[in-house]
């Protein structure tokens, strides 16, 4: 262990041997529960471990690397959360720096930002690792509706939900450019779906208000075709709906998480679903509307309470379904269009 640990932070060292080190390290501290010796080492050595793991993260751009640190370090914190304790501030700005990471790697990001939270004493039955557990939920909604007030900056809006901003402080995002912006949303959206798919080991409380005011003010947003003038505003709407479909699949894996916890909540999300496919008109939207609705079905059966707006759904089924029908037009019709 060690050995290990000495040349995994030793300068110069390539990142290809690094990367196996860091997988070797992985190994042996998954296997430690049946040896209290490497255990005590590896509880030891977990600060400068972490270290050296915050290093290479924010340094390397070799993703290889940076993938098999970041294994690392969810395995760390996973077996020796005590150890990890004081590091968590400092663990938490280089997860923050991480929003731009390729989208392979999300669900990596999301199981570091969900141990996170669990690092360090918890208190009289984990009320504290809740507590950081809300907060981080809170914050990530909040970095995203201050997110779109700049990326929808000049388009009218029914709501910016700034009560839901001020439940906690938004973190810092990268804006050189629109694109870099919303990938940054879009990250937050899905680390957030897999903070609410991952279990945790207290009880949690989730705000459903605050959570679904980000598709409910996404799929609210209404972009005048006529006004789409420039390649700015092409691409506006065009992250727009990346958007959309990233706030319905976190809504999808809220549904997931809470299930007929939501019944209470189903005309609201039945609503949202219908104005979305009464409103949207990119394919991946509505895709991703049928899809949110499914997981809906299947997990509030018959308290659903769909039957209320079967009729509006049927319309929009139909729509969708029924391939549309070109006209065949004569020559002498064309040159009459033209």
């Amino acid at each position: 262990m060690t050995v290990l640990t000495k040349t995994f932070h030793r300068p110069g060292v390539s990142p290809e041997l690094q990367s196996v080190v860091s997988q070797c390290l992985c190994q042996v501290i998954q296997s430690s529960s049946n040896s209290s010796d490497t255990g005590k080492v590896i509880s030891s050595s977990a600060p400068a471990l972490i270290t050296a793991i915050l290093s290479v993260v924010t340094s390397h751009q070799s993703p290889r690397l940076v993938t098999s640190s970041l294994s690392l370090l969810a395995c760390l914190m996973s077996r020796y959360p005590g150890s990890c304790g004081q590091a968590r501030p400092r663990i938490m700005e280089m997860l923050m720096s991480q929003l731009t990471t390729p989208r392979s790697r999300l669900q990596l990001l999301g199981r570091c930002l969900s141990l996170v939270c669990q690092v360090g004493g918890g208190g009289r039955e984990g009320v504290e690792h809740t507590s950081h557990y809300n907060t981080l939920l809170a914050t990530l909604t909040s970095t995203v509706h201050t997110g779109l007030n700049t990326l929808l900056t000049g388009i009218k809006e029914l709501d910016t939900f700034p009560d839901v901003v001020a439940l906690a402080t938004p973190w810092s995002l990268k804006d050189s450019s629109l694109e870099q912006l919303a990938w940054q949303l879009d990250s937050c959206m899905s680390v957030t779906a897999q903070l609410l798919l991952r279990g945790f080991p207290q009880s949690r409380r989730i705000s459903v208000d605050s959570l679904m005011s980000l598709p409910v003010r996404l799929l609210g947003v209404t972009i005048d075709p006529s006004k789409v003038n420039t390649p700015q505003d092409q691409l506006v709407v065009s992250l727009h709906s990346l958007l959309c479909v990233s706030s319905l699949q976190m809504t999808s894996a809220l549904v997931t998480c809470l299930g007929d916890q939501l019944l209470p909540e189903a005309g609201r999300i039945n609503n949202l679903i219908v104005a979305g496919l009464s409103k949207a008109r990119a394919a991946r939207v509505r895709t991703e509307l049928y899809t949110c609705l499914s997981t809906w079905l299947e997990c509030a059966q018959l308290g659903s309470g769909i039957e209320y707006c079967a009729a509006q759904l049927l319309t929009n089924l139909i729509t969708d379904i029924v391939p549309a029908t070109q006209k065949m037009m004569t020559l002498m019709e064309v040159f009459r269009r033209r």
